[in-house]
């Protein structure tokens, strides 16, 4: 509750400041002593929720936080809130002072911490030390936006004159949809009472090309040369406002500019697997090529790209299974898959109780010092018959039907025990990181089976590190940012996965307290003969290191993509360059074996190696 007592402003008071403390005579003082200091004191509050709500609406210059508060939220957690979200420094004021608190309100970035009692002139050069922080901080602050904003105009620059018809810059594909959605949305009237059984869709298109590969083993030239054809041949008759984007090497993500009725559609979709029946010249070589299409609809299968861009590519894969040129709607591949589904459903349950479920470790190498200082950990389901089945299988279905909260768990327990084990045996002080699927980030109770977890591991909580995709952190970006605070405030350490595929990659990297990014594989690949994302990956580079964040690049496969990475200072790698996924026993001992000569690694990363 808000329990301020009326007073008098000073007029030229100019620096506004929040009390937040439980304790009503020690807040009555306190603030006594500020407006005795010439500030202007908004409000004194007793909870972390209330502490939120009234910086949120009335926006001081100073929080003064006290860590010990009323309600399920304490002073940390709502600290973290206010120090990033709403951009206000935190001095903290508390009683205790033991190592563990401490280290938890350091994380939050305080401007000050005050051991109770204290004096006045404490208090005013606490204050003053912590605005002159903060003012420094914010010019620095804007600089780098700056930067960060003629980054992003470079990139674009970069994408549009690369190729006009096609966007090989995933960050633009977000912008464009939402352009074509805003466009729908202002001209819907222009259906009404026109055609009665009228349901306008917006089709979102998976295009996969088949047998990619063998035009990609020619050389990064020849992919786009027949890239660049394909487009040619499809933007005859899509539409000049419709979008064609490229986010995976053989496949095609098209966008229509406008809305179809459903029999339209199909007409289109028809057409274009038309452009695959005559052979593609390349360089004088014919190319017998095929291609398979998936297509969501907008708003029917949903309403975010995200969410249309994931059924699109889970039908084309299905398409592709029926064989070359066949097309798919999402609601279509239900019937056929009823009976598939029902059978994997019911094995899922079975290898969670069965312990079917294994843990594999995919080594994180130092790009400075050689050394194995992390391992993320990757689900596989080892069926009876030996068989492993991936997770992109299994894990859609275990969604939909609510074993992901289970299945999560553990491999969140698994990892942190896992680990724990290996430091226990002298492997060194290595973190694991856990991917976070959207509904256990949705968990009202995720910090609790964190904290669950941890103590019952023993893992200290800055050696587990959580992956977040970022598509799952924008769909609800409050809740997220909040959610996330709450986790870093343990100590827990924030990634976000395959940076660059989503939709705002450069807009919230400061709304989130992250601690690194992992740049995607798409990126990555062939990085030595493609200069526009030699530029992107630089760029992030660059970017991420200004915002004191580390840089981690997926997927690595080749001495060629190394040498660049090295060269451009990323922090880390992992990726079959170095090592593929192991289970536990097989990590341990290349662990154990680096370990010991942390010298040859450090040698082969820089090219003396091999």
């Amino acid at each position: 509750m808000d329990i301020t007592q009326n007073s008098v402003k000073d007029p030229i008071s100019t620096t506004k400041i929040l009390v937040i403390e439980d304790e009503l005579i020690v807040a009555e003082n306190i603030a006594r002593n500020l407006r005795k200091l010439g500030y202007e004191v908004i409000g004194i509050v007793d909870s972390g929720e209330e502490a939120i709500q009234t910086a949120t609406k009335k926006h001081p210059n100073l929080v003064l936080m006290d860590i010990m508060l009323q309600g399920d939220m304490d002073g940390i957690e709502a600290a973290g809130y206010i120090r990033s979200q709403l951009k206000i420094p935190v001095v903290y004021m508390t009683a205790y002072a033991d190592d563990n608190t401490l280290g938890r309100a350091k994380l939050t970035e305080p401007y000050g911490y005050l051991v109770k009692p204290f004096k006045p002139q404490s208090l005013k050069t606490t204050i003053e030390i912590a605005l002159q922080k903060y003012q420094s901080e914010q010019a620095v602050e804007s600089r780098y936006i700056q930067q960060i904003e003629t980054v992003k105009n470079q990139l674009n620059k970069l994408s549009d004159r690369e190729n006009s018809n096609i966007l090989s810059n995933r960050l633009l594909l977000s912008e464009k949809f939402d352009k074509i959605i805003n466009n729908i949305t202002n001209s819907k009237t222009q259906y009404s009472g026109k055609e009665q059984n009228f349901i306008p869709t917006l089709p979102v298109i998976c295009l996969g090309i088949n047998r990619f590969k063998r035009i990609d083993d020619l050389g990064h030239d020849w992919s786009d040369l027949l890239m660049t054809n394909i487009v040619e041949r499809l933007n005859k008759f899509i539409g000049k406002n419709s979008v064609i984007a490229r986010l995976n090497t053989d496949e095609l993500v098209i966008i229509l500019e406008s809305l179809h009725q459903k029999i339209k559609i199909t007409g289109i979709i028809q057409n274009i697997l038309q452009q695959f029946v005559e052979p593609y010249v390349l360089k004088q070589q014919k190319f017998l090529m095929s291609a398979n299409a998936g297509i969501a609809l907008y708003p029917i299968d949903g309403e975010q790209l995200g969410q249309l861009l994931l059924k699109a590519r889970k039908t084309m894969e299905y398409a592709r299974k029926q064989g070359n040129n066949k097309y798919y709607f999402d609601n279509e591949i239900g019937k056929d898959q009823n009976s598939n589904t029902l059978q994997l459903e019911n094995d899922l349950h079975s290898a969670l109780s069965s312990k079917q479920f294994k843990i594999y470790y995919q080594p994180i190498i130092n790009l400075k010092t050689g050394k194995i200082v992390g391992a993320e950990a990757l689900l596989r389901w080892q069926k009876s018959d030996g068989s492993i089945i991936l997770p992109q299988q299994f894990l859609p279905l275990a969604e939909e039907t609510g074993l992901i909260e289970p299945i999560g768990e553990f491999v969140l327990k698994t990892a942190c025990e896992n680990v724990k084990a290996l430091q226990d045996i002298g492997l060194g002080k290595i973190r694991v990181g856990v991917n976070i699927s959207a509904c256990q980030l949705n968990q009202l109770d995720l910090r609790q089976r964190l904290v669950k977890v941890l103590l019952n591991s023993g893992l200290a909580p800055n050696y587990l590190e959580l992956d977040f995709n970022e598509s799952v952190l924008i769909t609800n970006e409050t809740k997220a940012v909040r959610c996330l605070h709450g986790l870093k405030s343990l100590g827990i350490q924030i990634s976000i996965d395959d940076f660059g595929t989503g939709y705002s990659s450069l807009s919230y990297l400061q709304k989130f307290p992250i601690d690194s990014i992992k740049i995607n594989q798409n990126f990555i690949s062939k990085i030595h003969s493609n200069p526009t994302n030699q530029v992107i990956i630089s760029a992030i580079i660059s970017m991420a290191h200004k915002l004191n964040m580390r840089v981690i690049a997926e997927g690595v496969e080749t001495e060629e993509e190394l040498a660049f990475l090295v060269k451009n200072q990323c922090d880390e790698l992992q990726g079959y360059v170095f090592h593929r996924p192991l289970p536990l026993v097989e990590f341990a001992s290349l662990a154990e074996s680096l370990a010991s000569c942390p010298q040859m690694i450090n040698d082969w990363i820089h090219g003396k190696g091999k």
